[in-house]
C-alpha cells in the first residue's frame, strides 16, 4: 500500500508541476499501476475478502484522478469510448468461449494459462505496438490489421519474457 501511495503522490505532483511531461507519460502513471493494483487485489477478489477503508479510498482516488487527468491525455475521450465499445463484443465472445469450452478443451485451457503467464508483457507490448501501428496508418478497426498486431504482440511478448527470465537467472 505504501508503494501505491507514493505512486499516487508522484502522479499528482507530475500532473500539477509538469503537465506536458505528464501528458506524454500518462500510461506510466495511470495504466501500468492499475495492472499492478489488479495483481495486488487478485487474492482478495478470488477469496471474496472485504476491502479495507484505505484500499477503498485508494481505488476512489484512482478513479477520480483518471477522470481529472483525462483532459491532458493524448487520446481524445471519444476515441477511447469507441475503442472500448469495439472491444467489448470480442471480450464477451472470449469469455463465453472460455466458459463453455475451456473446461472441455485441454489445449485451450493450456493456451489461456500460458497467455496469463505473459499478461504483463502482452499488455506493455500491445499498448506500445498499437501506437506504432497507428503512426503508420494501420487502423485497429480493420480486422486483419488488428490480428497482425496481435500476432506480433505475442511474438515480441514471448521474446521479452524469455529475455527477462534469462537476465533474472543470471543475476
Amino acid at each position: 500500500m505504501g508503494i501505491l501511495s507514493v505512486w499516487l503522490l508522484t502522479a499528482i505532483l507530475a500532473y500539477f508541476l509538469i503537465p506536458g511531461l505528464f501528458a506524454n507519460t500518462e500510461i506510466l502513471y495511470l495504466r501500468i499501476p492499475i495492472f499492478i493494483l489488479g495483481l495486488f487485489y487478485a487474492d482478495k477478489v478470488m477469496n471474496n475478502s472485504p476491502l479495507t477503508n484505505v484500499e477503498i479510498l485508494l481505488l476512489i482516488a484512482i478513479v477520480v484522478l483518471k477522470v481529472a487527468f483525462n483532459r491532458v491525455t493524448m487520446i481524445p475521450v471519444g476515441g477511447r469510448i469507441m475503442a472500448t465499445l469495439w472491444s467489448f463484443p470480442i471480450m464477451f465472445a472470449g469469455v463465453w468461449l472460455c466458459k463453455n469450452f475451456l473446461v472441455y478443451n485441454n489445449y485451450l485451457h493450456r493456451f489461456v494459462q500460458w497467455t496469463g503467464s505473459l499478461s504483463l508483457e502482452l499488455y506493455i507490448i500491445h499498448v506500445s505496438l498499437r501506437e506504432v501501428f497507428n503512426a503508420y496508418n494501420f487502423s485497429m478497426a480493420i480486422g486483419w490489421h488488428y490480428m497482425v498486431m496481435i500476432v506480433i504482440t505475442y511474438l515480441i511478448a514471448i521474446l521479452l519474457k524469455k529475455t527477462v527470465t534469462n537476465i533474472i537467472k543470471n543475476i
